[in-house]
Order: C-alpha cells, then sequence, then structure tokens
C-alpha cells in the first residue's frame, strides 16, 4: 500500500478537496488492480507441490505395516509458442492501465465536486433573482391594492399578483430543496463547504488537446488488451514444453522387524500439444470480441469529436446570451436614469425606481449564472480527459 502511495502521489497531491475515506476507497481498488497486474506477470511460474503420506495396517501382506513418506513435485512450463512473452506485455500494460484508470476516476471525482460548488452558486445566484422578483412584486400588490380600493381595478387583477407573489415563494423553497440535495451530494465526497472550496480558472480546449487527452484511448489500450489475449490463447494450442521433477523419500516397517528407507527422484522434459474440437470457435469468439473492442472504440472517438464540437457551440450560444444580457443592462441603465430624473421632478414615484433597479439587478444575475453556465460547459470537457 505504502508503495502504490507513492507510485500515485503526484495525482494524490491535487486531491485536496477530496474525503480521505473516498480517496482511501479508491487506493484500495488501485492496489488490487495493481496487485493484480503483478501476480498476473508471474502466473505462468508453477507452484511446487509438498505431498506427504502417513499409514498404518495389520493386514499381512507385502505391503508395508507402516509407512511414511514426503515428497516434491514440480511440473513448469519453459517454453509456450510464444505465450509467456505475450503474458508478460500484457501484465506490464494492465499496470500501465490501472494508473491510467486511477486519473480518470481522480480527475472526475475532482471535477463533480466542482460541478457541485457551481451548481449551488447558481442556486444561490436563482434564490437572489427570485428575491428581487418578490420585492417588485410586493410592490405591485401595494399599488394594485390602493387602486382596488379606489375602484379602478378588477380583484382578479389583484388575486393574480399575490397568486404570483406564492408561487415565487414556492419557487424558492424548491431550490432550497435542491439545494439541501447537492449540499449533501457533496458532502459524500468533501469536507468542505463548498463556498470554501477555490475552483480553478477553466479554459476551452483546442479540438486536439480535448481528442489527445481523452479518457477514450484507455479502451485503444484495452483493444491492445484484448489483441495480446488473442495471441495467448493461440499459443495455447501449439506444443509447449514443461520440466518435470519428482523427489520422494519412504521409510517403510514391516512385521518381521524390518525396515527400509528408501529414496527416489526423476526429472524430465515433457512436450504436450491440445487438440480441442472447440478451437476454431474459440478463436473465432476471441477474434470477434477484438473487431467489437476495435470497432467500439472507433465509435466511441467519433462521439467524442461530436461532444467537443457541441460543447463549443453551447459555449457560443451562452456568451451570446451573455451580450444580449449586457445590453439589456445597459438599457436598464438609461432607464433608471430617465426614471430617476422624473422622480425627482415629481413626475414618477420611488417604487417606479426601485422596480428598476430591483429588474437590473435581476439581469445581473443573469450574467453571473451564464458565466457559471460556461465554466460548468468546460468542466464537460475537463471530466472526459485522464
Amino acid at each position: 500500500m505504502r508503495y502504490l502511495y507513492v507510485f500515485f502521489l503526484p495525482l494524490i497531491l491535487f486531491s485536496g478537496n477530496i474525503k480521505e475515506k473516498q480517496l482511501k476507497e479508491l487506493l484500495l481498488q488501485q492496489e488490487k488492480s495493481f496487485l493484480e497486474s503483478e501476480r498476473h506477470k508471474t502466473d505462468w511460474i508453477a507452484p511446487l507441490m509438498l505431498e506427504s503420506e502417513y499409514y498404518k495396517s495389520n493386514i499381512n501382506d507385502r505391503d508395508a505395516d507402516e509407512l511414511k513418506s514426503i515428497g516434491l513435485s514440480l511440473s513448469q512450463d519453459i517454453y509456450r509458442s510464444g505465450g509467456l512473452g505475450y503474458e508478460s506485455v500484457q501484465a506490464a500494460l494492465e499496470k500501465v492501465l490501472g494508473k491510467k484508470i486511477f486519473k480518470t476516476q481522480l480527475q472526475q471525482m475532482n471535477i463533480t465536486i466542482y460541478e457541485y460548488v457551481l451548481i449551488l452558486k447558481v442556486i444561490d445566484l436563482k434564490l437572489k433573482q427570485l428575491n428581487f422578483s418578490i420585492k417588485n412584486k410586493k410592490i405591485e400588490i401595494l399599488s394594485k391594492q390602493a387602486r382596488y380600493n379606489k375602484g379602478l381595478i378588477d380583484i382578479s387583477e389583484l388575486d393574480t399578483s399575490m397568486l404570483e407573489r406564492s408561487d415565487l415563494k414556492n419557487e424558492i423553497e424548491t431550490l432550497g430543496i435542491e439545494k439541501l440535495s447537492y449540499i449533501k451530494a457533496l458532502k459524500s465526497l468533501s469536507n468542505k463547504s463548498y463556498s470554501s472550496i477555490k475552483i480553478k480558472p477553466f479554459y476551452l480546449l483546442s479540438r486536439q488537446e480535448f481528442l489527445e487527452r481523452n479518457a477514450v484511448h484507455i479502451q485503444k489500450d484495452e483493444v491492445e488488451h484484448k489483441r495480446l489475449s488473442k495471441k495467448i490463447l493461440a499459443s495455447s494450442y501449439l506444443p509447449r514444453v514443461s520440466v518435470v521433477a519428482n523427489y520422494k523419500y519412504e521409510d517403510s516397517k514391516y512385521k518381521n522387524y524390518t525396515r527400509h528407507d528408501n529414496t527416489n527422484w526423476n526429472m524430465g522434459f515433457n512436450i504436450s500439444m491440445p487438440i480441442d474440437y472447440n478451437e476454431r470457435k474459440t478463436k473465432e469468439i476471441v477474434q470477434k470480441d477484438l473487431i467489437l473492442a476495435e470497432v467500439k472504440y472507433q465509435n466511441r472517438l467519433e462521439d467524442e469529436k461530436i461532444f467537443y464540437d457541441s460543447i463549443v457551440e453551447e459555449v457560443k450560444l451562452l456568451k451570446n446570451r451573455i451580450i444580449h444580457h449586457k445590453k439589456a443592462i445597459a438599457t436598464y441603465n438609461n432607464l433608471i436614469k430617465e426614471v430617476n430624473a422624473l422622480y425627482t421632478n415629481g413626475l414618477k414615484t420611488k417604487e417606479d425606481l426601485v422596480t428598476l433597479r430591483n429588474t437590473k439587478e435581476s439581469k445581473l444575475q443573469d450574467i453571473l449564472i451564464d458565466d457559471i453556465n460556461i465554466k460548468m460547459s468546460y468542466l464537460k470537457l475537463m471530466k472526459r480527459l485522464y
């Protein structure tokens, strides 16, 4: 485990936001994968079998009345028509795959934390917007109530405004529930509060950079892993050479009190080759599995290109929306100046001025929300990297 920490230390250092137990679980998963690849490297080494025997008998025959024995046996492949070399290469590839998968999982966990933080910030901005809308609705209700009291409007107009204010308050409650769910989700990954997590600046990756660093290439390594499996399978149907060795010591005792100590050993080579009725079908299945993996990889690669283009378009639209928001704010600034002048001259009420200012502040939140949405789009790209 200690070696694994050192092996992944450069990655762990950038995981300060992740909860320790989550990081530990991830490390344990990768330790298991790491050990499996290490074991795979030496799977070809056969075990040395230790055998011991003891029996006693009162049967009067030519066999010993008491026998003690101990022995060692070994059957070790030393040549598998290239299979041993392929297994060694495959084991090394598994270790590389393990590190890439760990890096990807760590990256995705970090980005998920950032996503939760940004979503919570958007919720806060939307709550702020709703509060401005409620303030404006309150002004509108007071104005309509005064007009209703004077008989200038029907009660339905006042009721409509009051229902709209109620709907706005319900929206606040709904957002509050949503906020609690995201806070809970964040707590499962990090001990930090969303307000204390600093988010580093993001930028739009170039298409080339996105495709070069894309986690889809892990699937390419998996294709290579299957290609090696195919070679290993093919070698299993070819001749293999094994060293066979046995050593045994026996201590026998007979009724006539004679004893015999006996030591025997043998060593030799064994050449074997299986003849399997299902060999062709088994090879075809492995070949289809390899082709399927290659096709999936190519399809995923194409999907990633489409995904990148869609994100670029999404960011473009969000930036255009920010431009429109800014134009609207400029219009509101002019209106506020005009209404303020009219208010100074007694031609507009204070409520008219406050309503415009609240609407402008609400529009400012739209800019901040879309700016966060752009960051979320960048995160969607980064989440697919390793």
